[in-house]
């Protein structure tokens, strides 16, 4: 396997809200360059616990979290949120685009965010984005004028502007029709291995998780299973 872009090394979380509750125990983990992983398990398994951690949302109770060779778990907010810029990218169930800016501009955001500027170099690869995933004819309508599917088309090419390492979609076709969420699983699918940037995808979903490079099920809060379809 190439390097990985993120490692998980014996992560334990615990939450201590006058009851103390272990969510996860000993999660070990790595995701490769370019690899399209589906994390599956049970309401309760784990599952959002654990994304939240790669995505530098939350820091462990024990264990690393290794990105861009620092251990993310170490590091005070402002330096979780540059890294979480720089290397990570989000696809959610629900859009969130922002209802008064375009599409382009939605998409364009987290350029911005980083200080980047309308018509420069940033720009321009998002264009290309707009176009690779058939939304240029869209690009300067508000979301509310897009069907389901072609909003999270563009939620795709807003997680994709900043040229992530790692994309976590978390549940991305939960709110789509079986059609629709075929089509953006294939364009999710197809864009990293174009562009060789990893996918976590968590899904409740069977059916998606067939055409990965990897499938990895927690249960309880223990990895119990890895394997390549």
């Amino acid at each position: 396997m190439n390097d990985p872009v993120i490692s998980l090394r014996g992560i334990d979380k615990i939450y201590d809200q006058g009851v103390r509750t272990q969510v996860l125990f000993g999660v070990n983990l790595d995701i490769a360059a370019g690899e399209f992983v589906a994390l599956v398990g049970a309401s309760g398994s784990g599952k959002s616990t654990m994304l939240n951690l790669v995505g530098l949302l939350d820091t462990p109770s024990a264990g690393q979290v290794l990105i861009a060779g620092r251990d993310a778990a170490t590091l005070d907010e402002d330096e979780r949120s540059r890294l979480r810029r720089e290397h990570l990218g989000f696809i959610f169930q629900s859009h969130y685009l922002l209802p008064d800016f375009d599409i382009m501009e939605n998409v364009f955001m987290p350029c911005r965010l980083r200080g980047e500027v309308a018509l420069g170099d940033s720009w321009k690869r998002v264009e290309t984005l707009i176009e690779t995933v058939g939304l240029s004819e869209h690009r300067h309508k508000r979301p509310h004028q897009l069907s389901g599917g072609q909003q999270q088309r563009a939620a795709i090419v807003r997680a994709l502007a900043n040229e992530p390492r790692l994309v976590l979609a978390d549940e991305p076709t939960g709110n789509l029709d079986t059609q629709t969420r075929d089509v953006v699983f294939t364009l999710m699918r197809d864009l990293s291995r174009k562009r060789g940037q990893a996918f976590l995808l968590v899904t409740h979903d069977p059916s998606l998780a067939v055409d990965v490079d990897r499938v990895v099920t927690i249960r309880d809060g223990r990895i119990v299973d890895e394997r390549r379809p």
